[in-house]
């Protein structure tokens, strides 16, 4: 195809303002820490809350309006996520980057770039997973007492009367009083340090048993994806994928609620961690699967449902009793889309 002088006038110009365009808001984009130039390019995200129980309100700024916060909502610098007696919250940031904030807790987002993400803890407690992203990445918590530096680790700060317990379940942490930041301690695999108000953190110290393993169920319980529901009364017979006669009303409310939102869900299966480990995720699975086929049965495409099965994998409360084991045997569904 020729193009003649007069077209070419007018297109090259045209060409010019697009590419000078694209490079503007890139830069832009690179200054204001939300664009990567590395190798993938990485682009930052909100924050998005993906799973939250009863009593959790966010408001956008510290004396503004709280709402009730439902998963799917998506925070901003400057935002306060605020949870009750029986609230918490899970929050999902750019590249892994997983926070619980757990019951009786205040916490708001200071800064949020590519390579840092800046959280101030008032009150309560959060368990957090923070992924290295670059060599040059600074994660931060801050509380009333301490001031933790974060470079890729599973951690947990906790707030009680007037001292703050950093745990860290593994990587290295730089735990360092407000008023003295430039001495901190390093808080190395499974250890942890109390800081009381206007003195330094204590020496790091084993973490218990009892703690490591209450921390490791709620780490491997959040949740990067938004949650539609969770619910561990979807029963089924003993031993068996076999649906038991009294869940048909709950499985047809989540169904109507399903195809009127056009939902894709991944139907994920659990199990208490009772036995061979094998069985626990065949079991896993085929219940996964028994629900699929009673939404199929309900009028759900089979291409807007997706299985999978964890066992006794990912507990959420403890297995050494009754009460924990029927919370453990649950069945989540997860938004896909």
């Amino acid at each position: 195809m020729n193009i003649s002088k007069k077209n070419l006038v007018i297109i090259i110009p045209i060409i010019l303002i697009i590419i000078g365009g694209a490079a503007y808001f890139t830069m832009r984009a690179i200054s204001d820490g939300k664009l990567s130039i590395r190798t993938p390019i990485r682009i930052l995200h909100d924050p998005k809350v993906t799973w939250a129980e009863p009593e959790v309100d966010m408001s956008a700024t510290d004396d503004g309006e709280w709402v009730e916060v439902e998963p799917g909502l998506k925070l901003d610098v400057g935002s306060y996520i605020r949870t009750g007696h029986f609230g918490s919250a899970d929050i999902s940031f750019a590249e892994g980057t997983l926070v619980r904030v757990a019951e009786d807790t205040i916490l708001s987002i200071s800064e949020l770039t590519l390579s840092k993400v800046d959280l101030s803890l008032e009150k309560g407690s959060i368990i957090s997973k923070f992924r290295k992203i670059t060599g040059h990445e600074l994660h931060r918590i801050k509380t009333p007492t301490v001031v933790c530096g974060i470079r890729g680790t599973e951690l947990i700060v906790e707030i009680k009367d007037d001292y703050t317990t950093v745990f860290g379940m593994s990587g290295v942490t730089e735990v360092a009083s407000i008023e003295n930041p430039d001495s901190p301690v390093l808080l190395g695999f499974q250890q942890k340090s109390i800081s009381k108000k206007g003195e330094d953190p204590e020496l790091p110290v084993d973490m218990s048993p009892q703690e490591i393993a209450r921390y490791r169920r709620i780490l491997d319980s959040m949740h990067s994806s938004e949650v539609f529901f969770i619910t561990s009364d979807i029963n089924f017979q003993p031993d068996s994928a076999e649906l038991a006669t009294d869940t048909s009303e709950l499985l047809e409310e989540l169904a109507s609620t399903i195809k009127r939102k056009g939902l894709k869900i991944e139907i994920v299966g659990h199990t208490a961690d009772i036995g061979n480990s094998r069985n626990q995720y065949e079991l896993s699975k085929q219940r996964a699967e028994t629900v699929k086929d009673a939404f199929i049965s309900m009028g759900i495409k089979k291409d807007n449902l997706k299985t999978s099965g964890y066992g006794g994998s990912r507990p959420i409360a403890d297995n050494n009793t009754n009460e924990g084991r029927a919370v453990n045997r649950r069945v989540e569904f997860i938004i896909i889309e």
